[in-house]
């Protein structure tokens, strides 16, 4: 589907609370730029280090800087052995190549350092492709900061140490599922630190920004978790089988990055009966309904996603109150290619109504409409759904009727755009749209 021309940087983490509420920085991102402009001669340079600690379990060495805790230097140490055990004994992810004696032997390199900049935990470096395959990967270490809060210092070892077996099998794989799987990774490996869905708060801010949307100053990406998550307990077994098959279908022995991501999930969506339009749509579902919204039905852990700052309920174009029989206005921000877009329709449920809801976009397209009722705080159950294509008039016109118990309508808005989706050559325009919606009660019989 086309090489990839963005930066792609690896696996930055914030260190607080505060800089998790403000986004993640990525000073790598520059560096993985020059690999690409200038070739390998630009690649990262290891930490200096004046010690290390060898693991007697797995082949992983972690050095570690002058000002560095020993303490601190052991916890890592056994966070990347509890990483290694489950990301490549357990799941089967590929560990990291060896890189020969760059780190004093052939053991993977951690390096525990004490001059990153504020606000950041840790990142994966590139060391060079790995010559004894003819695949196009690579090979690294892991620099982590010396001061990493402790409520998630584990979690940015498993989330780096995913990095790292990503380029030991796809280097050029698209950023966004780069980080979706890592941040899946840190609730997989430690599930006590509960700290993934944090992340998918800012990807649930913007649904109606494209799923491959990669930012080096904003964390949308490692939103993005969520639909990893999805794919994974929907598809999988929720351990990982599902991920761990995707990304085995990613080796490849080019530079143009085919097959890319997409392409291996809707393979693998394929031997299951099922395609990935179809599955990008019901993904708006899930996502839709967690928070208030969570009727027990889709992710199995979303009852743990609270008591943080920030919520994981997502932005609504329209969230039309009770007492409002008649609304109608433009979205804000549009819609990108594969995206959402929500609407909200909040009942007393006190009387039956006829609701008619009309969507006009400005440019033809791909898009799919599903509307979905609620009874007080019972599941969520789908009411209708109508699909637009280039050759349709680029307008929904839906009418249709609620019982007096309905005390909430969503509809969950997809766009597909009007060409086959490719991650690696995407344009991330918005297309905009305008609503009506009227709520009438039924007549009395």
């Amino acid at each position: 589907m086309g090489i990839m021309t963005f930066l792609l940087g690896i696996g930055i983490w914030a260190l607080s609370a505060s800089s998790l509420a403000t986004g993640l920085t990525c000073q790598t991102a520059q560096n993985f730029q020059a690999i690409r402009d200038h070739g390998v001669a630009a690649a990262n340079t290891r930490p200096e280090s004046i010690g290390f600690i060898d693991s007697t379990t797995i082949p992983i060495r972690v050095h570690y800087q002058e000002g560095v805790e020993l303490s601190y230097v052991e916890e890592m140490r056994a966070a990347a052995e509890a990483s290694w055990q489950v990301l490549f004994e357990e799941i089967g992810f590929p560990p990291p190549h060896p890189d020969g004696e760059l780190g004093g032997n052939d053991r993977f390199d951690f390096y525990v350092v004490t001059d990153l900049m504020e606000g950041v935990g840790g990142y994966t470096g590139f060391s060079g492709y790995y010559e004894e395959s003819d695949r196009i990967d690579a090979f690294g270490y892991i620099v982590l900061a010396h001061n990493v809060d402790s409520r998630l210092r584990r979690g940015v070892v498993a989330h780096e140490l995913s990095h790292a077996s990503q380029i030991a099998q796809d280097f050029w794989e698209h950023l966004s599922f780069m980080e979706g799987t890592a941040v899946w990774v840190t609730n997989r490996v430690f599930p006590d630190e509960n700290m993934a869905w944090r992340y998918f708060t800012f990807f649930q801010d913007e649904p109606y920004t494209a799923l491959n949307y990669t930012s080096i100053t904003a964390p949308f990406q490692y939103g993005t978790g969520m639909w990893v998550t999805y794919l994974e307990e929907k598809f999988g077994d929720g351990t990982g089988t599902f991920l761990q098959q995707v990304w085995n279908d990613l080796s490849q022995n080019e530079y143009n990055n085919e097959p890319d991501y997409l392409d291996s999930i809707s393979s693998q969506l394929q031997h299951r009966g099922i395609d990935f339009a179809s599955s990008f749509r019901e993904f708006g579902a899930w996502r839709t309904f967690v928070g208030s919204r969570d009727d027990g039905e889709h992710f199995r852990n979303s009852h743990l996603w609270t008591g943080w700052r920030k919520s994981v309920e997502p932005y609504f174009v329209v969230e039309a109150s009770q007492s409002t029989s008649y609304t109608e206005g433009a979205s804000l921000n549009g819609l990108q290619q594969l995206s959402h877009g929500l609407i909200s329709l909040k009942r007393p449920g006190l009387t039956a109504e006829t609701v008619s809801l009309a969507i006009q976009f400005a440019e033809l397209g791909y898009y799919h409409l599903d509307v979905y009722a609620r009874e007080g705080q019972g599941p969520w159950q789908k009411l209708s759904e109508q699909h637009l294509s280039p050759a349709d008039e680029a307008q929904f016109q839906l009418v249709f009727d609620t019982s007096a118990e309905t005390t909430e309508l969503v509809g969950v808005v997809t766009a597909f755009g009007a060409e086959p989706f490719d991650p690696d050559t995407v344009t991330w325009k918005n297309h905009d749209f305008s609503y009506q919606v009227r709520m009438q009660p039924q007549p009395s019989q």
